[in-house]
């Protein structure tokens, strides 16, 4: 399906393969957007759709298309991403070579073993943020060494640094009061 000129390629890439792992109910994306009632609505339904986004694009909801090593490696990503995981922690978890996990991760992941690993860690960091979690104690939970590599993998993923994030999410609940 094809939205409009402006939003074509977000429109196509989420009906082509987003809109049922979100949405099973086959919604198109440009009728839902038409049918929001005002701005609140509109702002609330684009962040539920952002978080689903992000969730499907890191491995959140496992994709079926991946071999089931990868699904494994996925999960075990997921399942310990808060400790200090190497490729070799996930390769023994399921049973094969680094070189050839790492391999077979970007080929059906579309990046590399630790870019996948940062990302899923940024997603949670931004959840705990917008818990209200302090930026500190968050390095730790996450599985980061340190933090400057947190900040600065943080502003790679999100164009942001995390006090920027962190007053952006502050400045959104102010103004859902």
């Amino acid at each position: 399906m094809y939205c409009t000129s402006t939003d074509g390629v977000i429109c196509t890439y989420y009906n082509t393969y987003v809109s049922d792992k979100i949405y099973p109910n086959n919604i198109n994306l440009y009728e839902k957007i038409i049918k929001v009632g005002n701005l609140d609505d509109l702002l609330k339904w684009f962040k539920e759709l952002y978080s689903s986004l992000i969730d499907v694009l890191t491995g959140n909801s496992i994709h079926y298309n991946y071999s089931t090593s990868i699904k494994k490696a996925i999960e075990f990503i997921l399942n310990n991403y808060s400790k200090d995981i190497s490729l070799t922690d996930v390769s023994l978890y399921v049973n094969m070579s680094p070189q050839y996990l790492s391999k077979l991760f970007k080929e059906e992941c579309g990046k590399g073993f630790v870019a996948y690993l940062n990302s899923v860690r940024i997603e949670q960091a931004k959840k705990m943020i917008s818990e209200g979690c302090k930026l500190k104690p968050l390095i730790q939970k996450l599985g980061f060494n340190n933090y400057t590599y947190f900040f600065t993998v943080f502003k790679d993923i999100t164009g942001m640094t995390p006090q920027e994030y962190e007053r952006l999410i502050s400045v959104d609940k102010i103004n859902k009061k």
